[in-house]
This record gives C-alpha cells, structure tokens and sequence, in this order.
C-alpha cells in the first residue's frame, strides 16, 4: 500500500532460564553458583521454554491503551488525546 507504519512492542514473555537465575541472585545465592547454574541449566537445552503471567491478557490492554493515548498526544497533542 506504501503507507509508513510504526511498530511498537512490549515484552509479555520471559525465558524460564533468566527467570529463574535472576531469581536464585535476587536470593543471594553465591556468584559461582550462579555461574554453575546457568551453565547447567543451558546445556540441557531448556532455552525453549518461555513463561508468561497469567494476567496477561490484562497487562497487554492496560499497555494498548498506554501506548494509544501516548501517540494520540504525540500526534494530536494533549487536548485531542483525551
């Protein structure tokens, strides 16, 4: 059609394994430990599974709408976003 689009994205999902490392570090569980960790955890070739909140669906609305309203004002400044 030779319109010009914008795409905008937002995160929903997370890698199991950075989700759990990063939770193990949030408990304070050692460097070297978590230097082992991941390497076990990404030789066993779990990097395929993804996790989700189960909220979800909600959290996607709630940030359309952000993002809506924030290119309305973008566009049409503050008056016409509202």
């Amino acid at each position: 059609m030779g319109c010009p689009v914008i795409s905008v994205g937002f995160p929903t999902v997370v890698d199991a394994v950075t989700l759990t490392l990063d939770m193990l570090e949030e408990a304070g569980i050692e460097e070297e430990k978590l230097d082992a960790a991941a390497e076990l955890l990404s030789e066993s070739g779990r990097r395929s599974l993804f996790v989700a909140p189960k909220d979800c669906d909600m959290i996607t609305e709630c940030l359309a709408n952000v993002a809506s309203k924030a290119i309305n004002i973008f566009v049409h400044g503050v008056q016409g976003a509202l």
